[in-house]
């Protein structure tokens, strides 16, 4: 859907952001072979054993295997295949901004917001474990907003001092329009920007209470085609983020972000 790479090494952005979407995989078919470590290796020393054993305790902890086994009795190796790749999404988006961060990246501890959109991506996934479908959406689209806000104060050379005193414009508007303040910087392409639109309008209908994603309904709730919806949801809003923290590093290497 989205693609850009890390800190030291010569792939190039694209074939880096090409590899998004991660693949999906059995858990027990996790190892140092797995296209998401690969991926988080280029942004640190070799993780090895010790970053899978990471993930497979993130996965386990997540309690979503829990949840989609209840719901997927009849097809659980499909479903358990495509959990653990949604996962691999959200878990590489924390601990690639951990090591950019921690490398004084991309404004990372100067504009809080890439930090929020993590913990909102993590309370979407516990929401989601519980059945709360729409307030899984509903952050999902504070992940979102998060993630573009950051690019946007980052642009805009908006120092953590400021923050208190600055208006967010609106995320769509043509004139005031963040995204296409990110595209006209070069942040973002125009594609990857109308990706991101899109998505913002879909989640937009949970945090409006559009029908779908009630839940509470009057007829039978089909548990498995809200748990798909939202998973595919959660899987996009984390390549999205990844993509626009990526972009932002390629911008900042090249000396262009302010």
């Amino acid at each position: 859907m989205f693609a850009s790479v890390g800190i030291g090494e010569s792939v190039s952005d694209t074939l880096l952001l090409a590899s998004l979407p991660y693949s999906n995989e059995q858990i027990d078919g996790i190892c140092t072979r797995s296209d998401l470590i690969d991926f988080i290796e280029c942004y640190s020393t070799s993780f090895d054993e010790d970053e899978v054993n990471l993930f497979v305790a993130y996965v386990h902890n997540s309690g979503l295997l829990e949840a989609m086994a209840k719901l997927f009795a009849e097809d659980n190796e499909k479903a358990t295949s495509e959990t653990v790749g949604t996962l691999k999404h959200v878990f590489a988006y924390g601990r690639v901004l951990s090591a950019l961060a921690g490398r004084d990246f991309i404004n990372a501890w100067g504009i809080p917001y890439l930090m929020e959109a993590d913990a909102d991506l993590n309370c979407s996934l516990l929401l989601l474990q519980k059945g709360h479908y729409k307030q899984s959406a509903q952050l999902l689209r504070s992940a979102l907003e998060a993630a573009v806000i950051h690019a946007y104060f980052s642009i805009s050379g908006v120092s953590y001092d400021d923050l208190s005193n600055r208006e967010i414009p609106p995320l769509k508007d043509r004139r005031r329009g963040m995204l296409n303040r990110l595209v006209t910087s070069g942040l973002l392409c125009s594609a990857e920007a109308g990706l991101v639109s899109d998505l913002y309008r879909n989640l937009s209908a949970a945090v409006h209470s559009q029908y779908k994603y009630l839940t509470v309904k009057f007829e039978e709730l089909f548990e498995p085609e809200r748990f798909v919806l939202l998973l595919g949801l959660l899987r996009d809003v984390s390549i999205a983020c990844l993509t626009i923290m990526e972009n932002m590093r390629r911008v900042e290497e090249n000396g262009k972000l302010y």
